[in-house]
């Protein structure tokens, strides 16, 4: 059969043309995939600053405000983009510092394209290490606008004599319209929206409802197992430990 179709050039050319147009339509449909992911914003999100201490190939940094400690770790950033549907997202962090052994964080969220300023607080330590939240006033002019990018930064400053940070934080995210089906979803498993979330690939709410679970229900196996596996999936299996601290919510400031 072989040797007839290359004896025959009009069926040869027939032949060529068709998988020629065969692999012009797949490609088609990929590139239509690929085009109908939201961009992502020039910045970027910063290589190997999210995170100090975690296991992404970021640099190890044993020493941090002079004395030793496990480094303060971002516990999301997926390397591709970082969703929530939450118009007042919670921003979680392993803090290794409590009360007294540093001065403070600081905590700022900006628009990617206006690069406006549109919140920034003070984040005092609290009496104990652990998982922490940072969450946004619930107020109008600090709600996140749907499909739009959003860059933030974490500063940590050592004593009161310094001006500029020891160490920065940097990450984005984007806020994402709920759609009817995941609407539905969540709906439908209202004791299990996390596993909704991490279908959809959306990290920022998923960590916040399963933190809640935690503290909630903290000896229920199944919520265990799925926290456990969450930060094992985002190669944070060092902080399955860690106790979960209440999301505080600061007041912003306009100035340092």
């Amino acid at each position: 059969m072989i040797l007839t179709i290359w004896r025959s050039p009009r069926q040869f050319w027939l032949i060529f043309f068709s998988i020629i147009s065969s692999i012009g339509i797949c490609y088609s449909v990929a590139a239509k995939e690929i085009a109908d992911l939201p961009p992502a914003p020039t910045t970027g999100t910063p290589e190997g600053t999210s995170s100090t201490g975690g296991t992404r190939g970021e640099p190890q940094i044993d020493r941090v405000c002079n004395f030793n400690a496990r480094s303060l770790v971002y516990l999301l950033n997926n390397g591709i983009r970082d969703f929530t549907i939450s118009a007042y997202p919670i921003f979680w962090f392993y803090s290794p510092y409590s009360e007294g052994q540093i001065n403070y964080l600081e905590f700022t969220l900006a628009e990617v394209e206006t690069t406006k300023t549109i919140y920034r607080t003070k984040v005092n330590l609290r009496e104990r290490s652990g998982i922490m939240g940072i969450a946004l006033p619930q107020e109008k002019q600090y709600a996140l606008k749907l499909n739009q990018d959003y860059s933030w930064s974490l500063q940590v400053y050592c004593s009161q004599q310094n001006e500029r940070p020891d160490l920065v934080f940097e990450g984005w995210l984007r806020r994402l319209p709920i759609t009817s089906s995941l609407q539905k979803d969540l709906a439908a498993f209202p004791s299990r929206q996390y596993s909704v979330y991490l279908e959809n690939n959306i990290l920022y709410d998923a960590l916040t409802n399963l933190t809640e679970l935690r503290q909630k229900k903290p000896n229920d196996p199944q919520i265990i197992k799925a926290w456990n596996q969450l930060l094992i999936d985002l190669g944070r299996k060092e902080l399955i430990s860690q106790p979960i601290l209440e999301p505080v919510v600061y007041s912003a400031r306009d100035k340092k």
